[in-house]
């Protein structure tokens, strides 16, 4: 065997090499799946989004499970963009307790907390925005199925992050669909029935 084309062969391998590991990672990628929760109060501590340490995650009642949840919020901002964080987050706390738990039924307040910007600190709930929603695991079935096509929670979770990365506990798109400000009232209206 000649030097070039021993160059040529070892290329060849480390090309097929290099398309291997590609296609493990896209299979790996492929199979991972997201957390489970035995708690909501652990998917929410998981997550970080909300906590009970800054007043933004309650636990209201275990039995039936009624929850508290609170986005932070600018005092000044303006109330459609106020009351659609309020509704957006009902369905992300839902669909996500859907995705990651075995709970068939829980009731969601989500509430307001302001932060004034002058003090640097939060300053109380706003009430104007309390919306308070029961949801069961069947009904938010069938509006998933309605609004994005999905049978499936868990189908809710896994995001591609290009690059051969995978994250499986972030929002799909489908996810992102169903709770985007185009759809976020039809969807709990649809809830609601």
């Amino acid at each position: 065997m000649t030097k070039s084309s021993s160059y040529l062969f070892l290329s060849l391998i480390i090309l097929i090499f290099i398309s291997c590991s590609n296609d493990n990672s896209k299979s790996q990628n492929e199979v991972a799946k997201h957390a489970k929760y035995p708690t909501v109060a652990a998917m929410i501590d998981s997550s970080g989004d909300f906590s009970s340490d800054n007043g933004t995650f309650k636990i209201l009642s275990e039995s039936p499970l009624h929850i508290q949840i609170s986005e932070i919020t600018m005092d000044g901002m303006p109330d459609e963009q106020i009351k659609q964080e309020t509704l957006k987050n009902i369905v992300y706390i839902a669909y996500q307790t859907f995705a990651t738990t075995e709970i068939e039924s829980l009731t969601i307040t989500s509430v307001p907390l302001i932060f004034d910007t002058e003090k640097q600190k939060t300053i109380g709930y706003n009430d104007n925005f309390k919306t308070t929603l029961t949801v069961d695991r069947n009904k938010a079935k069938k509006v998933m199925e309605q609004f994005v096509g999905l049978t499936d929670f868990d189908e809710l979770l896994g995001a591609d992050g290009g690059d051969s990365q995978y994250f499986p506990d972030s929002p799909s798109p489908k996810f992102e669909k169903l709770k985007s400000i185009d759809t976020i009232e039809k969807v709990i209206k649809a809830l609601t029935k």
